[in-house]
């Protein structure tokens, strides 16, 4: 993996309610953050620009949101799949993090779908109108 020449920063933007990582002068990337009613810093999507993937942005980019984030003594849900992966391979002192409210277990895992769809009687759970899946067809990290 090849690092980007320019020199990489990571800020937040506060009015974005997003932490931007910019290559130079050049945005790169950027995590979005909101806090929710229990004052938790929910991350719900991450991205980083096509031109440079493979620099390894990503990672630094929600690193450095997380080493915020316990900084603050912040309790995190991450939401987004790159964030939660991120969390589940490397440990962030101080870090607390909601993984329940992601709907992820201890491990920061997803129930695999037989779990989900198992009603209390081990048969399959009702499906409402709303219970199907919804995406944002954008293309994150």
């Amino acid at each position: 993996m090849t690092q980007p020449s320019a020199p990489v920063t990571v800020t937040r933007n506060e009015e974005a309610g997003r932490y931007e990582i910019h290559v130079g002068d050049e945005l790169g990337g950027f995590s979005e953050v909101e806090l929710d009613d229990e004052g938790r810093w929910v991350f719900p999507h991450t991205e980083v620009d096509p031109a440079f993937a493979g620099h390894g942005l990503g990672g630094k980019l929600v690193g450095e949101a997380m080493a915020d984030a316990a900084a603050h003594d912040a309790t995190v849900v991450p939401l987004c799949s790159f964030v939660a992966t991120y969390l589940r391979g490397h440990e962030v002192a101080g870090l607390h993090i909601d993984w329940a409210a992601a709907g992820r277990d201890e491990a920061g895992n997803r129930p695999r779908a037989d779990d989900r769809d198992a009603g209390a009687d081990g048969g399959p759970a009702e499906r409402g109108a709303g219970a199907a899946g919804s995406g944002s067809g954008g293309s994150g990290v």
